[in-house]
């Protein structure tokens, strides 16, 4: 999905934001087609041991190591790639986290009225600790960290954390139904694969019923639904930045069909991807 478009007129802290957020998960992507094409390249090594090693002392040991990991990789393969994607899956959210936290931050630090929000008000700042802090960007995650003590958003699922902190700059965003649950199973499938180490738990069974999962089920990530969670992510970002733009006067982005085409893309893999 294109952002430029989305980026004139914001200031330059925000686009900076954005363009690391962007270019990271392009990197992220091509890395994912370059790991891939790895695994796949790895039937052929075993021929070439055969072909043209097979006077060295370690021949057999070489020979052996490269079959097994010719059967994982075919396995592997064979499921669509699901140790990958779950990877993927895990830093999608990762990446939006940070993504959050880099604005939020940069919006206490760059937009003089942050700092006199209601609840920003609010806070029982320690003075000796704020005061020990030297870099002035190390302060502001210490204010933004005592807002999500205050306002108990660390629990909260989806983009309901992001929600509540951006809401107290009035910044908070509105998005398809649809999309907001694919952000909300992928927060949910986040922690299953790092919490449970991709095992199915009760919370997950039933915070997510639609994926029909049984407790003690192995969770298979393809590419369907990493493709899935990335335009949930994207179409969120987008309406962001829309918010943004309409905070800082400007006239709202013609994403109309950008928007209807993340919508179509989505409902369709969500229609035809195999099950978890």
């Amino acid at each position: 999905m294109e952002f430029e478009f989305m980026s004139k007129g914001l200031p330059k802290w925000i686009n900076d934001i954005v363009d690391d957020f962007l270019d990271h998960m392009k990197s992220v992507f091509q890395l994912l087609a370059i790991c891939i094409k790895g695994i796949n390249s790895l039937e052929f090594i075993p021929a070439m041991i055969e072909a043209f090693e097979k006077e060295s002392n370690d021949y057999e040991s070489k020979l052996r190591n490269a079959q097994m990991e010719v059967s994982l990789a075919q396995s592997e393969k064979a499921d669509g790639y699901p140790f990958l994607h779950a990877q993927m899956a895990i830093n999608l959210w990762s990446s939006l986290e940070s993504f959050m936290r880099n604005l939020l931050v940069g919006w206490l630090k760059n937009i003089p009225d942050a700092m006199k929000c209601d609840e920003i008000r609010k806070l029982k700042v320690k003075i000796g600790e704020y005061e020990s802090i030297r870099d002035e960007e190390d302060k502001y995650n210490y204010i933004l960290d005592l807002l999500e003590d205050h306002l108990m958003t660390r629990g909260s699922p989806g983009i309901g954390r992001f929600n509540s902190l951006l809401s107290v700059f009035g910044l908070s965003v509105s998005m398809d139904e649809n999309l907001k649950r694919d952000i909300y199973e992928l927060y949910c499938v986040r922690n299953v694969l790092v919490h449970r180490r991709g095992v199915a738990d009760l919370k997950i069974v039933e915070n997510c019923p639609w994926l029909n999962l049984q407790i003690g089920q192995r969770l298979m990530i393809r590419n369907d639904s990493y493709q899935m969670y990335q335009l949930a992510v994207s179409a969120f970002v987008l309406e962001l930045m829309q918010r943004l733009r309409s905070y800082f006067g400007l006239k709202r982005a013609d994403t109309d069909d950008v928007a209807e085409k993340c919508r179509q893309q989505s409902n369709e893999l969500r229609s035809k991807r195999r099950q978890l």
